[in-house]
């Protein structure tokens, strides 16, 4: 089960040095989650997605901390990873969504962005006159604006 495999993962990703407390009593939080799901999957009147719930369930906990901690699923950090495999040309920022505005974590160093003078902690808000922050566009749909063959204009 997929879930099994992020919870190992997420456990041997912890330093050896720190201590964990994994409760698993009656009355813990994991298993009130757990019964939750349980319930909601196979009591609820409708049919329910239980892969989303599980995932939206884990954005909204990481939602709660701060404002840097997130949750990819797997097609999410295939398309993270592909600035690093070469596989497209956009204009060279690494980028947070922060309250539905795109905020610039870094420009790449002698990238698009860059030579037009895109710093960290800009915000970018609208791409060839189309309003991208404030309108609950999802990060795919503003990357593919971001995107297109080199040496086009955004």
């Amino acid at each position: 089960m997929k879930i099994a495999t992020v919870a190992v993962s997420l456990i041997a990703a912890v330093s050896t040095q720190a201590q964990m407390r994994i409760n698993m009593s009656e009355d813990s939080p994991m298993r009130k989650l757990q019964i939750a799901e349980f319930a909601t999957t196979n009591l609820y009147v409708d049919s329910v997605d239980e892969q989303k719930l599980v995932e939206d369930a884990i954005r909204g906990m990481l939602e709660k901390l701060d404002p840097h901690s997130t949750y990819s699923n797997a097609k999410e950090v295939k398309q993270m990873n592909e600035p690093l495999n070469g596989n497209f040309e956009g204009i060279g920022v690494q980028f947070n969504m922060i309250d539905d505005t795109l905020m610039v974590i870094q420009p790449v160093t002698n990238g698009p962005s860059e030579r037009v003078g895109i710093l960290a902690g800009d915000r970018i808000v609208s791409v060839n006159d189309t309003a991208i922050a404030g309108v609950k566009m999802s990060k795919e749909e503003i990357m593919r604006r971001l995107r297109g063959p080199k040496d086009t204009k955004v």
